[in-house]
């Protein structure tokens, strides 16, 4: 009797065992995106020679929203965020609640230089709004108290992870609190450098961390050496830096979002660009039968994505169907000059 009661409890145990899932932390996947969605919307940029233009989809119907110097966006479930100057002082945070027609102003930072040497993104936690510019600084916006903060500055990319937040300034990888007092180094470019045959300049040790992402407890990232041939080497370690393990250093990874266990990426090399996958260890990789994306984004098993031949087309691309590329809308504006 005491056997069986003994082998009941373990059954019990096993089968709680294997209902039980790990549950991670969300990140910000709404870094460097150009695209974007809420439960009723979809939210995209298109570049123009003097602009880009904002716009909201809704119903197969496109709104525009704003237009200017507009490089990142955040959309939740009550909207849409995003930083845009005019070529004038001031960089402005606007929100767009999402069944309001006009978008209001938050607050205004300074000024910075437009440029691709930092990545710039906008992402909402808990009370704050962090806005991360074009030269590297971070900014805090509190909802409650409507001021805002500059945390840090001389940032290459950063990406929230839970309440934590991870950064680099060039080729090191840093963990600190929301509140940004208790930095630690998690990751040298010398760890980089050490390890795997990266080739450099002698004397010439740099590079810069490209393009961050975290999932399941995992950082990738890639890795750009400036003076040397080596172009965005992916790069995954621990969260706490440990156990650095090369992903790829075959060719050059562009954006990158990482998505139900697979890595989809924008691939350049000489004669052969377009949007892959491959798996979290490298392999297994693939093209994705689509046109060669300006940028992308992945939410319900769809891709959405403007072409590189037509950025006033946003097409979708069903990742569960063969040939289903489509456009779901064009907008043509006449002001290219």
């Amino acid at each position: 009797m005491v056997y069986r009661k003994i082998v009941a409890v373990l059954c019990i145990v096993s089968l709680l065992s294997s209902c039980y899932q790990q549950v991670y932390p969300t990140a910000n996947d709404n870094t460097e995106m150009w695209i974007g969605m809420d439960e009723e919307n979809i939210y995209y940029q298109m570049p123009t020679n003097n602009f880009n233009y904002l716009f909201k989809i809704k119903d197969m119907v496109a709104q525009e929203i704003d237009k200017g110097y507009i490089f990142s966006i955040y959309t939740g479930d009550d909207g849409i965020y995003y930083a845009i100057n005019y070529n004038e002082d001031n960089t402005e945070i606007k929100y767009l609640e999402k069944n309001a027609e006009e978008p209001v102003v938050l607050c205004s930072v300074e000024h910075s230089e437009l440029g691709n040497e930092y990545r710039e993104y906008i992402y909402k936690y808990d009370d704050s709004l962090f806005y991360s510019d074009s030269e590297g600084k971070i900014y805090e916006y509190e909802f409650s108290s409507g001021n805002i903060l500059k945390r840090i500055e001389n940032t290459n990319c950063s990406v929230i992870y839970g309440d934590k937040i991870y950064y680099s300034d060039k080729g090191n990888i840093y963990l600190d609190n929301l509140n940004f007092d208790n930095r630690i180094k998690i990751l040298s470019i010398d760890d980089i450098y050490n390890r795997f045959n990266i080739e450099e300049v002698p004397g010439q040790r740099e590079g810069s961390v490209a393009r961050m992402s975290i999932y399941k407890d995992k950082i990738y990232f890639t890795f750009l050496n400036h003076f040397a041939s080596t172009w965005s080497v992916m790069f995954v370690c621990n969260i706490d830096g440990t156990n650095l393990k090369l992903v790829n250093d075959v060719f050059k990874i562009g954006q990158f979002q990482i998505y139900k266990d697979k890595i989809y990426f924008l691939k350049y090399t000489d004669n052969n660009e377009g949007l892959y996958c491959m798996s979290l260890d490298g392999k297994d990789i693939n093209k994705i039968n689509i046109d060669i994306p300006y940028y992308f984004y992945i939410k319900n098993d769809y891709i959405y994505y403007q072409s590189v031949d037509d950025s006033e087309m946003l097409y979708e691309y069903n990742l569960n169907e063969d040939k289903s590329e489509k456009c779901i809308n064009k907008v043509v504006i006449s002001d290219k000059t």
